[in-house]
């Protein structure tokens, strides 16, 4: 075999070899830097980067033949990085037409597919004891000012559609200071990181604040995928959704969030 044909045949077998140990499918996947507990946890937690829905999305990697990498930031940048393909995937995203544009949800039949979906939580009204704004179910009464939402909150648009003045704010910590200020009249937030926070805040402001019973609103979580992943990976993506599917059904899902409830208590 003369030089020139043994190196093209090493150049072969590099190739061949090289796609046989590819390795796995590496997906990255956009974590709020706000905790949203317990599903996943921001970078004021002690549990920076970890969750129940990242062990759910672990537990498939083996038998998808993916490796998932989660990467944190703020709530608007994770969305935008989505939209510029600069990451594969979002967490914790409930379904908005609008956001249709920067990610991809489960469809099936033409709907939004819940069964798909990672997580359900409830909106819910924070207040001052002393404070006499009310939600019953299907509006706020005996109140004049603002409420707060997280930024980038789909509540917002929510509250806004309500006729209700909004003030944004970066999370649920500093909204629950403010509610507790009176430099807004309530605070509107998921239940779920709303009880963290105000348990982990001082006996000053959590003596003082109370949550309301009924929730605002109720919805339903996803993980969302960027369009040129869905495009570039549609088998893979498919089943990642069909492997949430199972588990839920198969009460995987449920599971991994007691744990983590457990864990935090």
């Amino acid at each position: 075999m003369n030089i020139k044909r043994l190196f093209t045949f090493s150049i072969l077998l590099f190739l061949t070899t090289g796609s046989l140990y590819a390795g796995p499918t590496r997906i990255t996947v956009g974590i709020e830097s706000n905790d949203f507990a317990p599903y996943t946890y921001g970078t004021e937690s002690k549990y920076r980067g970890q969750g129940a829905l990242i062990d759910l999305l672990k537990s498939f990697e083996k038998e998808l033949g993916v490796k998932f990498l989660f990467k944190i930031y703020p709530w608007k940048r994770c969305l935008r990085m989505l939209k510029e393909s600069k990451i594969d995937a979002v967490f914790n995203a409930s379904f908005k037409k609008e956001r249709m544009k920067i990610g991809v949800y489960p469809f099936l039949n033409g709907k939004i597919n819940a069964l798909r979906g990672t997580h359900s939580s409830n909106y819910v009204l924070y207040k001052k004891k002393k404070n006499l704004i009310k939600w019953d179910g299907k509006g706020f009464s005996r109140f004049k000012g603002f409420l707060g939402a997280e930024r980038g909150f789909s509540i917002v648009s929510d509250l806004k559609k309500m006729g209700i003045m909004v003030r944004e704010v970066g999370s649920a910590k500093k909204g629950l200071i403010m509610t507790y200020k009176n430099r807004i009249q309530g605070f509107v937030t998921l239940e779920s990181p709303g009880d963290f926070a105000l348990n982990n805040l001082e006996n000053v402001y959590k003596n003082s604040l109370i949550k309301s019973d009924l929730p605002v609103k109720s919805k339903r979580y996803y993980i969302i995928f960027s369009h040129s992943f869905a495009k570039s990976e549609k088998v893979i993506l498919d089943k990642i959704w069909k492997s949430i599917e199972d588990s839920n059904n198969n009460g995987i899902t449920k599971k991994l969030i007691n744990k983590w409830l457990e864990k935090v208590q």
